[in-house]
Formats: structure tokens, sequence, C-alpha cells
């Protein structure tokens, strides 16, 4: 269960600095862009311009580590508990 709701909340935060992302892209926008952030990066120097769009792909790189490390870590803990439980049965018999 709290795996799940960080899920959502990883979701959320990546659909979130999409959003910011694609108001630093100058091409097409893949999702949504945050207006109001848009205007902000507008409004600053190009040099800076380029430092926050690497932070928020820094940002999205993270986030895309760390779902998987989340999803890999599931899978290991859902097959250890598989070869964990015939080891136990065999114990009591």
């Amino acid at each position: 269960e709290v795996v799940t709701k960080f899920l959502d909340d990883l979701g959320n935060a990546k659909s979130h600095l999409m959003s910011l992302y694609s108001a630093c892209s100058s091409g097409v926008p893949p999702g949504p862009v945050d207006q109001k952030f848009q205007s902000i990066v507008i409004g600053c120097a190009l040099e800076d311009q380029k430092k926050i769009k690497r932070r928020l792909e820094t940002l999205l790189r993270n986030i895309e580590n760390s779902d998987k490390a989340i999803k890999l870590l599931e899978h290991s803990k859902g097959a250890s508990s598989k070869t964990l439980q015939p080891s136990a049965e065999n114990r009591f018999n």
C-alpha cells in the first residue's frame, strides 16, 4: 500500500516535471505546458534557461531511475518470498 502511494506520487511528480520541462522546450511539447513557469523562464537569461532545462532533465532521469529501482526491488522481493515459502514448509514437514 505504501509503495503504491509512493508510485502514484512519483507519477504525479513526473507529470508535473514534464509540464515544467515542456515550458523550456522550443519544439512541440509532448504534453501540457505550465504557462506560468514558461513566462518566468522566458524572462531569464539564455544561460539560465539552459541550466533550468538541464536541471529538469536530471530530475526526470532521477525519477525514472527511482521508478525502475522500485520495480526491481518489488520483483526481487516477490521472487525471494516465493523461494522462501517452500523452504519454510519443508522445515515443518
